[in-house]
């Protein structure tokens, strides 16, 4: 059933990817084959999409990013960050799936969330000398080029979510797996999954399920500083934060009825440890947020 499983997956990316590069050039990769884990080392992979609603190719797109996340399970993690400029129902709007952080890495990322979309980073990698976009259709390639680098953190989220006051405790632990002079932020945001809504280029329309929507920036969207000198082989850093999740989003501080509903058993926390050098994510996680 596993086989059978992985090639239907197999299939399935390999059309999609055929409509953006040559079949050759498919046929003389082997990127899309599934990694078994006495070969992977540890090294997790995050798919930034920026998307919006009203972007017609943009599930296209998320369905790419979601077959590579089941193909290696596990593995790669997904953030799908709704921008505005024409795409995306405007910051603070109701239901909106936009918010600050999203704006921010439009911003910086996505000239400005001028970009043409769809479009994504993988592991905040340089696709260029000025550039962290990847078009979607080498997604698959590149994220199977950062599942074999070979990792230097070991990262682990506990979380802690009291029903009743909405209190979230987030406990982020990195573990070096060699000696190392570093320095380095952690970013750790909030995701929101299963939000019913409008969809562009879907065949759901209204009821299109959005899944690892960006919700929320806990750290500074940029990040906090973290890590910084020497540290030694299996000697663990954490760092705890404390955050209530509201009944709704609020869009950025805006209007605090604006942003959709905030479904805590839909949420998981992402966090990532990052290179202020050049943004470079080092080691990912991702922890539901009621277990």
């Amino acid at each position: 059933m596993k086989k059978i499983k992985s090639i239907y997956l197999f299939s399935v990316l390999l059309i999609a990817f055929c409509s953006f590069i040559s079949c050759d050039e498919i046929a003389e990769s082997d990127y899309l084959k599934p990694i078994e884990n006495s070969d992977w080392l540890g090294q997790r992979v995050l798919i930034e999409d920026f998307t919006g609603m009203n972007c017609t190719n943009c599930p296209d797109a998320s369905r790419i990013a979601h077959g590579l996340q089941e193909l290696y399970s596990g593995k790669v993690i997904i953030i799908a960050e709704h921008i505005n400029r024409s795409v995306s129902r405007t910051l603070g709007s109701p239901d909106s799936m936009t918010c600050r952080a999203g704006y921010d890495y439009a911003d910086k990322y996505a000239d400005k969330g001028k970009a043409s979309l769809p479009t994504g980073m993988i592991n905040r990698k340089n696709s260029s000398s000025t550039s962290k976009l990847y078009d979607r259709g080498v997604w698959a390639e590149e994220t199977y080029k950062q599942l074999f680098v070979e990792p230097t953190f070991n990262l682990d989220i506990k979380n802690t979510f009291n029903v009743s006051s909405r209190e979230l405790k987030i406990n982020v632990s990195a573990t070096p797996l060699k000696n190392m002079d570093v320095n380095y932020n952690l970013v750790v945001l909030i995701t929101e999954s299963d939000i019913i809504a409008y969809q562009a280029g879907s065949i759901e329309g209204d009821n299109y399920k959005h899944q690892h929507v960006l919700r929320t920036s806990v750290s500074s969207s940029a990040g906090d500083s973290f890590i910084s000198g020497l540290v030694s082989k299996g000697f663990s850093v954490t760092k705890q934060y404390n955050i209530i999740i509201p009944q709704r989003w609020v869009g950025g501080g805006l209007e605090p009825k604006a942003g959709g509903l905030a479904v805590p058993e839909n949420c998981s926390v992402v966090a990532f440890i990052s290179d202020p050098s050049d943004d470079t994510i080092i080691q990912v996680a991702e922890a539901k947020v009621v277990n």
